[in-house]
């Protein structure tokens, strides 16, 4: 049996608008909304004609969406931002421009470091150098010295529940 379809017509046109109007919709769905059998369907929508045409069509709708969107984006940023100007412009309200100064400098990068890690951290190795003349750095080691060559205090020699008893 060869292919059913010879020549796609507005039905199939429609039918292809309807199937990308409905990604999710099923046979049992377009047969009712068209008044065709679902067999019917079947035949058209796995046509090579169809499918070839199905191919192009969606081509074509991506690359409207596709542009579209760089569009729609553009228009609702300048929206915003004209709304932010009215805002700023009428409030006497600190507090409200504080919060949209706030907003406005973090998208852009300038705010505090997020806290993250377990101890609130900001995540970045910080790396201090410290520099010392050579008078400074006799000094410090005369005081590690001294330091350890001062006896340690005794150490107990029985300890009971972690509490030091006196020596026997």
């Amino acid at each position: 049996m060869g292919d059913p379809v010879k020549k796609l017509s507005v039905t199939h046109e429609l039918l292809g608008d309807w199937i990308l109007a409905n990604p999710g919709g099923t046979y049992r769905e377009m047969s009712a909304h068209f008044n065709y059998s679902v067999s019917w369907l079947c035949q058209i929508v796995n046509s090579d004609m169809f499918k070839a045409y199905m191919a192009e069509r969606v081509k074509e709708v991506h690359s409207l969406v596709s542009m579209d969107i760089p569009t729609m984006l553009k228009g609702t940023a300048a929206l915003a931002i004209e709304r932010v100007n009215d805002v700023l412009v009428k409030t006497e309200d600190a507090e409200i421009v504080a919060d949209l100064f706030d907003k406005v400098m973090n998208r852009y990068g300038y705010s505090a470091a997020p806290k993250t890690g377990a101890l609130g951290g900001s995540g970045h190795n910080v790396q201090n150098n410290f520099y010392l003349t050579k008078d400074d750095f006799n000094q410090a080691q005369e005081q590690l010295k001294v330091a350890h060559q001062t006896p340690a205090p005794a150490i107990p020699e029985k300890i009971a529940d972690g509490v030091a008893l006196p020596a026997a």
